[in-house]
């Protein structure tokens, strides 16, 4: 840490991902940030040759090779780090070029033989290495393919015994209702068993869902990454506003304690073409982050209105907002803001609730969109194109 804190001046106990991404050259960010993905899918090491930025602005390039440290069940915990500078590696092929390139006039046949055979070394040197980055890319694939195909049949296993514990809790609780009634005023003590033991079962059969949901996000994102999503999605004409009923009524069950306030544009045109489910997938995801990241005691509100050719849904909170760079970062894979605490709700979930929604909206030929002030909370939305606007 003492050489990374001396290099690039950047310090504290513990770097994040976002804190070396952030010293990696623009050019290279991208596809250092698509091996980093592969990786920390993978969980296998990599070795890349890419630029960092010095403290003084000055970028070198390194040899950096990323290591995973295993945890409790082979889960990785952390990653370590190595980085090699290069640089004066670099700057020996280039004046070796330049060598050759200026003692061609005047240099005698053997010597030109020596030179030819270091650069015929030097070139076989740079094909090896090409191709073994190219093995490497092609090995990160693989296995991303592969997990992806993992997590799409673990997912697809796991809904059957939910749906199995789901239905079988639910018949308990009817059970434990039934006996209530039945019950007569003499038997105080048994009553209160029974209702503690039917409060439990309502308990299990929430965090049921949240499991559920879980799940389905699991599929969703084996779906998307290996491109048949698209294929899974309904077209049918369908009304935001009977969608957004429905969605606030279950959420305001299971959240009784809480305050969602609708404001609902009494326009009569405000169908879409969609698939309902998906629509109701992505309003329920932006009500539980404002749940989750606003206190009990504030209010949640749910704006539906007709925007031009297009109707728009936006879901406030009074919660803990974003910063600039949160704000554009909420809707990658995995991302999870780091100081934003949850106030609510059942606890921080995979990171893929805005990535699946804008993934959805975005199939829908809509788009998505987050304002924030940090202490002041945010406002989470989305845009469709209306049915029919031909009549509009």
């Amino acid at each position: 840490m003492e050489a990374w804190h001396a290099y690039t001046g950047q310090y504290g106990k513990r770097l994040s991902h976002q804190d070396l991404q952030a010293m990696v050259h623009p050019e290279d960010r991208q596809w250092v940030e698509h091996a980093w993905q592969c990786a920390s899918l993978s969980g296998r090491p990599y070795e890349l040759a890419y630029r960092i930025q010095r403290f003084d602005g000055i970028y070198h390039p390194f040899g950096v090779r990323a290591i995973p440290v295993l945890g409790e069940y082979g889960k990785v915990r952390e990653w370590i780090f190595i980085g090699t500078d290069i640089d004066e590696r670099k700057r020996e092929e280039l004046e070796m070029s330049q060598r050759v390139e200026s003692a061609l006039p005047d240099i005698q046949e053997s010597d030109l033989a020596r030179e030819t055979s270091a650069l015929i070394s030097e070139r076989q040197y740079l094909l090896r290495t090409r191709e073994e980055t190219r093995h490497q890319v092609v090995t990160l694939h693989a296995t991303t393919q592969r997990l992806e195909e993992f997590i799409g049949v673990a997912s697809h296993e796991l809904r059957t015994p939910l749906t199995a514990i789901k239905v079988n809790v639910q018949l308990a609780m009817r059970r434990l209702k039934t006996a209530m009634k039945q019950l007569n005023v003499h038997e105080a003590e048994t009553f209160d068993k029974i209702k503690m033991a039917s409060d439990l079962m309502e308990r299990a059969e929430r965090q049921i869902g949240v499991l559920s949901n879980l799940v389905s996000d699991m599929v969703d994102i084996s779906r998307i990454q290996s491109g048949r999503f698209a294929s899974y999605l309904r077209q049918d004409e369908c009304d935001v506003r009977v969608i957004v009923e429905q969605v606030v009524s279950e959420q305001q069950k299971v959240n009784s304690e809480r305050t969602i306030h609708k404001e609902l544009s009494s326009d009569d045109t405000l169908t879409v073409i969609a698939d309902a489910g998906r629509i109701s997938q992505v309003i329920n995801s932006y009500l539980r982050n404002a749940l989750k990241y606003s206190a009990a005691d504030k209010e949640i509100t749910l704006s539906l209105q007709r925007a031009g050719a297009c109707v728009r849904l936006e879901v406030r909170d009074q919660g803990q907002g974003l910063t600039v760079e949160e704000q554009q970062r909420v809707w990658e894979c995995f991302y999870q803001c780091p100081k934003i605490r949850v106030l609510g709700g059942s606890g921080v979930g995979l990171g893929l609730g805005l990535y699946i929604s804008q993934t959805v909206i975005e199939h829908h030929h809509g788009h998505v969109g987050v304002e924030s002030i940090p202490g002041q909370g945010s406002t989470f939305w989305f845009e469709l194109p209306l049915a029919h606007q031909e009549l509009i």
